[in-house]
């Protein structure tokens, strides 16, 4: 009788653990190792808890499409030189430029003909000359600021990110899976090196340091990780000038594989970052942040430029899906609506929280990522 059981109970055994496998037959979840760093350790911030220096903030200037503005779905903003406000519009698969007064003045796309998609990223050169970078076809063009398309080029690396600072040189964020993060090109669309080894092992990948990137103003480039709470300051040359922890300590996210072998981040993993700006002597991180006044929020931590450490936080005029700080203003983009914000100086700080209070506001925190994950993410999904 007991063998008989036994029996029994071996082969529940087994058909529960067919069930459970063939559960994960089209989605299987591959938890990445601890933080291993390839090189110089990042360094950890000196505050454990944000130091609240809140602004205050007036409406400047709209543009929607209720206000005239052809805008489908935009996704990153520059400001150039000369005031003008440039938007990356995904549906329409270009950057649109619009005056300080919001007043349309040109839209870039690719040439006919040429095979590209939706776009990823774009940038705007010191000349006024727009830089769009299409992921899936791995196509980069050069426009002047008139439209006309100056140069195409089909690059070796996916481009999911794009910095053309001028003087012969390109940067480019790589979607492909490797040992670097980003490689120069010349303006010719000759590679002439990678660099940003950042972690060991299958933990350096495009998934889990997918990231955003702005200039610094000093001839370099700072770049922020959505998921690993790691940001770093390079040369154009990719000499590292520093690399530091967030104030945000997170673990790496999981990856999910799906049918076909291709993957993507799971669905809920956190948020170290949205997006990052530089404005002089400070790097501007947007980032989910505990409920304020009453209502889910985003607040913009603000880094030291030089080395940065952490200085201060404050909240965001809405919750916004991206935030570019330029000056004394800032823009965000909520829905199809770009808002330019005046902003005041920041008040006198606010005391730091007890340990319960620190507690309540990491646990507060409810991030609304439906709008952030399809956009800024590396939504395409890779496949090995």
């Amino acid at each position: 009788m007991r063998h008989v059981s036994t029996f029994f109970l071996v082969m529940a055994t087994l058909i529960v653990a067919g069930v459970v496998a063939g559960s994960f037959k089209h989605d299987s979840r591959s938890m990445q190792p601890a933080l291993r760093v390839s090189g110089p350790r990042p360094r950890p911030q000196a505050r454990s808890a944000r130091s609240w220096q809140e602004r205050s903030f007036a409406k400047a200037l709209v543009l929607s499409p209720a206000t005239g503005a052809p805008l489908l779905r935009p996704l990153s903003l520059k400001e150039d030189r000369s005031g003008d406000l440039l938007a990356l519009d995904w549906s329409d698969a270009g950057v649109r430029r619009f005056t300080a007064a919001g007043q349309p003045r040109a839209a870039y796309h690719l040439p006919a003909g040429v095979r590209g998609g939706n776009p990823e990223d774009f940038d705007v050169d010191s000349g006024g000359n727009v830089w769009i970078c299409y992921h899936d076809a791995g196509t980069v063009v050069e426009l002047e600021p008139g439209g006309r398309p100056q140069q195409t080029w089909h690059l070796a690396n996916s481009p999911h990110r794009i910095l053309a600072p001028g003087a012969g040189r390109l940067v480019v964020f790589a979607a492909d899976a490797g040992s670097n993060l980003f490689y120069r090109y010349s303006e010719q669309g000759e590679m002439l090196g990678g660099f940003g080894r950042l972690l060991e092992g299958d933990a350096q990948d495009p998934l889990t340091l997918d990231g955003d990137v702005a200039r610094d103003g000093t001839g370099g480039f700072v770049y922020a990780a959505l998921h690993t709470g790691l940001l770093a300051s390079y040369t154009l040359d990719g000499a590292l000038r520093f690399l530091v922890q967030t104030i945000d300590r997170v673990k790496l996210p999981t990856i999910v594989t799906a049918t076909g072998a291709s993957r993507k981040v799971a669905a809920g993993s956190p948020f170290a970052a949205l997006t990052v700006s530089v404005a002089g002597d400070e790097i501007y991180v947007l980032v989910d942040a505990p409920a304020f006044q009453g209502s889910p929020s985003r607040a913009l931590d603000v880094y030291s430029n030089r080395d940065g450490s952490y200085l201060y936080s404050f909240h965001a005029p809405e919750q916004t899906s991206f935030a570019l700080v330029a000056g004394d203003h800032m823009y965000t983009i909520q829905d199809a609506v770009i808002t330019r914000w005046r902003m005041q100086p920041a008040a006198a700080p606010m005391p730091p929280p007890g340990p319960r209070q620190a507690l309540l506001d990491r646990s507060q925190a409810q991030p609304d990522r439906g709008k952030i994950e399809p956009d800024r993410g590396l939504r395409t999904e890779l496949r090995r």
